[in-house]
């Protein structure tokens, strides 16, 4: 549906709203292209269904054709969210990833599948049902529910959003993500093991290819690493650059900018402190860019955020203290 050749007049008339009302639809008007090769231009033809990949119009007709949704289930009275504080959470989206908080299933249930259903016959969005995970928090929301809901029920205790693992038990969030993590990492540097690289192409390889898989969970969840995962990660590191052998330069010395001497190899260490610098950045600035600071003031009730940072833990109430967004900040900033 994100496509200009499969967009529904829905998502036309909601663009008039946003901006000129033929600029949008005018830029992906029977679109073409040509393919280069050594120099010569093939004859153009038509980008239809299925050649659009990469296209950057594509995730903005996607979020205007979901935002009316959004705007329903926001409004609906027989959805009601997570409560924390003076803060609800109902509704966490991006691109198609959509997150739908319930805290009454049994009523709620029915009119949402109303309103897809609704949603789908008005705009042409459907939901892949088999795609489609729901998960019980804390309660059990019996098996008549169960039987008269089309989604598949998890049976685990962790499920998959944006590339990361999210436990129902949010201290086992550290558990769930990292070992996992650094076991693709061990395979993934020994099957690249026996190619035929110079000690700069293996650095080039961990910089572009390996680091970017470690760095996004860093980015995404709030966990401070352990020391021994860090020097886990750093061991790998240096036993894919030399081969298995002895090392001839101490990794950090290949971790040195180049202005310095060195290759500007990842500190995984520092890039971890960096990642949660950003969450303590908004609490500081009262902004967010990284993290929902409003949220996270209500979490953090009768204590603000700021004041977490400077405050005894022994005047730290145990369910924040528990917390690792409060936690690891707190000790990434000491």
């Amino acid at each position: 549906m994100a496509t200009v050749d499969k967009t529904p007049e829905s998502v036309w008339r909601t663009s008039q709203r946003c901006c000129p009302p033929c600029s949008m639809k005018s830029s992906g008007d029977t679109p073409s292209a040509t393919v280069t090769t050594n120099g010569l231009n093939s004859t153009p033809f038509t980008l239809e269904r299925g050649t659009r990949q990469g296209c950057p119009l594509s995730p903005l007709l996607f979020n205007l054709a979901l935002e009316p949704l959004l705007r329903i289930f926001q409004a609906c009275p027989d959805f009601s969210g997570i409560q924390i504080g003076s803060q609800e959470v109902r509704i966490v989206a991006f691109a198609d990833d959509l997150h739908l908080f319930l805290s009454r299933p049994d009523k709620a249930l029915p009119t949402l599948l109303t309103y897809l259903e609704e949603f789908h016959l008005a705009s042409g969005f459907k939901i892949n049902y088999d795609k489609t995970l729901a998960i019980p928090l804390g309660t059990d929301c019996g098996r008549l529910i169960r039987q008269h809901s089309p989604f598949r029920w998890c049976r685990m205790a962790t499920f998959k959003y944006l590339g990361v693992l999210l436990p129902t038990n949010i201290t086992r969030l550290y558990e769930v993500n990292i070992p996992p993590l650094l076991s693709q990492l061990k395979n993934l540097l020994a099957s690249w093991a026996k190619l035929p690289l110079s000690y700069l192409g293996r650095c080039s390889l961990i910089k572009m290819v390996a680091f970017p898989r470690l760095l996004y969970p860093i980015q995404m969840l709030p966990l401070l690493l352990k020391r021994k995962d860090i020097a886990h990660i750093h061991a790998l590191f240096t036993r894919f650059i030399w081969s298995g052998g002895r090392p001839r330069i101490a990794l950090r010395k290949l971790q040195l900018p180049h202005i310095m001497g060195g290759l500007n190899l990842p500190d995984m260490y520092s890039y971890n402190i960096a990642a949660l610098y950003r969450i303590v950045a908004d609490w500081i600035t009262d902004s967010s860019r990284y993290t929902d600071s409003a949220l996270d003031r209500a979490m953090s009730f009768p204590l603000s955020p700021l004041a977490f940072l400077h405050s005894p833990l022994s005047m730290i109430p145990p369910t924040q203290r528990s917390n690792p967004l409060f936690f690891t900040g707190r000790e990434a900033w000491y």
